[in-house]
């Protein structure tokens, strides 16, 4: 499940047409936030089950102490999949790493970082 609030949206979402602009989204797994972001824009997929995050996105994973940036991340809620390109750092209090392309479950198990797609 994911909750979201935004300065502004536009669209349709139960056709997959809309848009949130400025926006903070939380995804919620077991009762518990296991991500939260920001970004300039989110679109939401209610076909695929994904939202889609571009512009400037952060994201926190409270429970790992961890931080991401990038210039775009995609959500599939359904295999709890992390997809981040562009400009991608995501550290925590011991490490930094850097790359073109991420992929991680949203539990932090499992994290491949490239250099790119």
């Amino acid at each position: 499940m994911w909750e979201a609030d935004a300065k502004t949206i536009e669209g349709d979402f139960s056709s997959g047409s809309g848009t949130l602009r400025q926006v903070e989204c939380t995804m919620i797994e077991k009762g518990k936030t296991a991500l939260s972001a920001q970004a300039n824009t989110a679109l939401y997929k209610p076909k695929e089950k994904a939202v889609i995050l571009q512009g400037k996105v952060t994201a926190q994973w409270p429970a790992k102490s961890t931080r991401m940036s990038a210039d775009t991340v995609e959500w599939l809620m359904e295999n709890k999949v992390v997809i981040a390109r562009g400009n991608v750092v995501i550290e925590n209090d011991q490490e930094r790493i850097e790359g073109g392309f991420l992929r991680a479950d949203t539990g932090l198990k499992k994290i491949r970082m490239t250099n790119g797609d």
